[in-house]
C-alpha cells in the first residue's frame, strides 16, 4: 500500500491528530455552516485516497480524515484539490474491515503550509455508524456474513401469530438454501411437525398453549427433537431464561430487536448441528450405469409403496408397521445407490427402537420421508456413463 500511495501531509502521527482537534475546536456549528447535518469527528490517519483530477490524471494519496456524515467527510491533504475531481476513500469499519465510499470534491481550503482541507460529498448517503460509534451510541451490528447466509441448509418452522415477523426472516434468507414454514397457533405448529421434515423452529415468547403445557413442551411432546430459537420481547427475560435453562433440550434466545447478523448467526450454529439435508435431488450412485437404469427405476417404485405404507401407520400409529417400512428402507436404499435413504432410515429406526413410540420418533421418520420423496432415476450432473460417482468423489 505505502509504495502505491503517497503520503503528502508532512507531519507525524501526533502532529496530525493536534492539528484535527485544533479544527475541531475552532468548527463552527451546522446552523452557522452551510452543510446540511452535523459531522462527526472521525481521526484516522494514513487513509488511502484516490482521486481523479478533470483532466483524467489519476493521484493515489495517504490522507488524514478529519470528520464524516452521511452526506459526506473531510480530510487534510498535502495540496491543493479541483472541486468536483472524483473521490474513492478506503475507509475503514467499526469492525475492522475496510469499506470503499467514492464522491467528488465538494470544496478546498488551505489550512496551513502545504496542508488543505477537503470536503468531499459522497455519490450517496453512507450510514456513518459503519465507520463511527458516537458516546452514548449502541455499535451497529455488522452485515450478515454472505458465505454464511449462502450456505444455510434446512427447514425452519416460525410460530407465531402475526405473520410480520415471519415474512421479515424469510426475507433475510432469501439467497439462503433455508425453506421457512409458518404456523399462527401451537396445535397448527404441531400438525407441521408431524407432516412435514422441520430443522428447526422459532417460536415466538408471545405464543400461548391451550393446554397446561408450554408451547415449547408442546413441540417436545410430539416428538420435535430439533433446536428450538425463542423470539423473545423486551420484558420477557424471567419465562425466557426458565425456558433455556429447564429439561426442553436445545433452545437458544433471539431478542427483538434483532440485526440479520445475529439472525444468520444463531440459525447457522443451530443447523449446523442437525442433519439438514437440503432440498434439491437425489440421484442413486448406480443410475450412470446403464445397465443399471431399469433397475433404479424399480426401487423408485418401491420406494413410493414403502412411502405410503410408512405414511399409513403414522396415521393408524401402528409401532411394528413404521418400525419394519423403515428397516426396510435402512436395508436397501445403499445398495440401491441410495445412501441418504439408509442413513435417515437408520437414524428413524434407532429413535423407534428407543422411544417405542411413533409419536416421539416423529422428526426422524418425517425426515426419512422427505429423502424418499427427493431420489431421481436420472444420474447426478456431470457423472460419466459407466463411472461410479463414489469413487469419484473419494
Amino acid at each position: 500500500m505505502s509504495k502505491d500511495y503517497i503520503k503528502t501531509v508532512r507531519m507525524n502521527e501526533a502532529q496530525q491528530r493536534a492539528l484535527l482537534g485544533d479544527m475541531d475546536s475552532k468548527s463552527q456549528s451546522v446552523e452557522l455552516s452551510r452543510r446540511n447535518e452535523d459531522r462527526s469527528p472521525l481521526h484516522l490517519v494514513d487513509v488511502p485516497v484516490q482521486v481523479t483530477h478533470p483532466d483524467g490524471g489519476i493521484g493515489k494519496f495517504l490522507v488524514c480524515i478529519r470528520n464524516i456524515s452521511s452526506g459526506g467527510l473531510a480530510f487534510i491533504h498535502g495540496g491543493f484539490l479541483y472541486p468536483g475531481s472524483k473521490v474513492v476513500v478506503q475507509t475503514p469499519t467499526i469492525w475492522k474491515g475496510v469499506e470503499t465510499l467514492t464522491g467528488k470534491v465538494a470544496s478546498c481550503r488551505h489550512v496551513n503550509g502545504q496542508s488543505h482541507e477537503i470536503g468531499v460529498q459522497f455519490d450517496k448517503p453512507c450510514d456513518r455508524r459503519r465507520y463511527l460509534t458516537l458516546p452514548g451510541e449502541t455499535p451497529l451490528d455488522p452485515d450478515p456474513d454472505v458465505h454464511e447466509r449462502n450456505e444455510l441448509v434446512g427447514r425452519v418452522l416460525y410460530v407465531d401469530s402475526t405473520p410480520a415477523d415471519a415474512k421479515l426472516v424469510a426475507f433475510h434468507l432469501k439467497n439462503s438454501r433455508v425453506t421457512v414454514e409458518t404456523a399462527s397457533k401451537i396445535q397448527e405448529a404441531i400438525e407441521k411437525v408431524k407432516s412435514v421434515a422441520i430443522d428447526l423452529i422459532m417460536c415466538s415468547s408471545a405464543i400461548e398453549n391451550t393446554g397446561e403445557e408450554s408451547a415449547i413442551e408442546a413441540l417436545r411432546n410430539v416428538g420435535f427433537k430439533g433446536p428450538v430459537v425463542l423470539v423473545t420481547n423486551s420484558g420477557d427475560a424471567g419465562r425466557t431464561d426458565s425456558a433455556a435453562d429447564g429439561d426442553l433440550g436445545q433452545v437458544q434466545t433471539l431478542p427483538k430487536p434483532y440485526s440479520p447478523a445475529k439472525l444468520i448467526a444463531v440459525l447457522s450454529a443451530c443447523l449446523s448441528e442437525t442433519n439438514a439435508l437440503g432440498e434439491g435431488p437425489i440421484y442413486s450412485e448406480l443410475a450412470s450405469n446403464p445397465d443399471a437404469v431399469e433397475l433404479v427405476e424399480y426401487y423408485l417404485g418401491y420406494v413410493e409403496e414403502l412411502t405410503a405404507q410408512l405414511r399409513q401407520a403414522i396415521e393408524n400409529d401402528e409401532y411394528d408397521g413404521a418400525l419394519t417400512t423403515c428397516r426396510t428402507l435402512m436395508e436397501t436404499g445403499s445398495g440401491y445407490g441410495f445412501t441418504p435413504i439408509s442413513t435417515t432410515a437408520k437414524a428413524a429406526v434407532t429413535e423407534l427402537s428407543a422411544s417405542m413410540s411413533i409419536n416421539e420418533s416423529i422428526s426422524e421418520i418425517q425426515r426419512l420421508l422427505s429423502v424418499c420423496s427427493r431420489i431421481d432415476s436420472k444420474s447426478a450432473p456431470g457423472a460419466k456413463p459407466g463411472e461410479d460417482p463414489g469413487e469419484k468423489m473419494v
